[in-house]
């Protein structure tokens, strides 16, 4: 069964038919650097593979458009290999739109985590704000605009 289920039976009590709720949880074992996520979230769900230097993208776990009712897929699992990264971002990130009305998009975002593949996961996730920040140009995103990063460094 999905983690997300307990989750699921408290909130929904909290919903109603205009409402949904975004989240993820994350479990990492240290030892086999196994993660196990669901997200109830928006994605993109990006998996970066460093050995191949290429993006997969992962289907987000939970579905959010019916918290209370839809059932979802099973959390996802991967391993971990030296330098990947396990990126988790809502699409407030990706939909923003400059004064032309062009998205900021996936390949965008793709490539800023490329370039500073080689830096720290707080780095790469502090250069991603300026990135938005030049692209759209207002003060605060129309939408929420998270993007936990985990990075495997050994």
């Amino acid at each position: 069964e999905s983690y997300c289920g307990p989750v699921k039976s408290v909130k929904s009590a909290d919903l109603n038919q205009f409402h949904f709720i975004t989240f993820v949880l994350v479990s990492l074992n240290a030892q086999s650097h196994e993660i196990c996520f669901a997200n109830a979230g928006h994605g993109p769900d990006l998996y970066f593979e460093a050995a191949t230097t290429s993006f997969r993208t992962l289907n987000a776990s939970e579905l959010h458009e019916d918290f209370r009712t839809r059932q979802g897929k099973k959390e996802i699992r991967l391993t971990l290999s030296a330098r990947d990264l396990l990126v988790l971002a809502t699409e407030g990130r990706i939909e923003v739109r400059d004064s032309n009305g062009s998205m900021f998009g996936v390949d965008r975002l793709q490539k800023l985590i490329s370039e500073n593949q080689d830096e720290s996961a707080a780095v790469t996730a502090n250069v991603l704000p300026d990135a938005r920040q030049g692209f759209h140009r207002r003060s605060h995103p129309l939408d929420d605009s998270t993007v936990p990063i985990i990075k495997r460094n050994l």
